[in-house]
């Protein structure tokens, strides 16, 4: 983690969808408590995680404090918890049923998205 943040968030900017969810939780978020990436302009502490550009691009990853990363559902189960007005779906997101529905449903889409996604089929093929 570069400074105090609680989080650091590696997310795919070039994406429309999550530039405009995350744009949404920049402006909503207290202020130096979560360090925003965008994966396709910085990759610099991925593989100190052992993350790769592609599953960084497939899956919203979260590293909290203590060095734990968080993918998909549980990423954002973290994010929204440090939210106003969002720490409610942290809460129902928690209860095991609503989490089981919740990672199989964020993988169907961003399986999907990520197949459709030229920028990141381009690096798949260039990989």
């Amino acid at each position: 983690m570069a400074g105090d943040e609680l989080l650091t968030v590696y997310y795919d900017g070039i994406c429309s969808l999550c530039s405009r969810e995350i744009e949404h939780y920049k402006k909503i978020a207290p202020p130096n408590i979560i360090r925003w990436v965008d994966v396709n302009k910085d990759t610099s502490d991925l593989s100190n995680y052992g993350i790769s550009q592609i599953d960084a691009l497939k899956y919203l990853h979260v590293i909290d404090q203590s060095g734990q990363i968080r993918i998909g559902a549980d990423a954002f189960e973290l994010i929204w918890s440090l939210l106003p007005r969002w720490k409610f779906l942290s809460i129902i997101i928690r209860i095991p049923i609503v989490k089981y529905f919740a990672k199989y449903a964020y993988t169907i889409f961003a399986n999907k998205r990520f197949s459709k996604a030229e920028h990141c089929q381009i690096l798949l093929k260039s990989d």
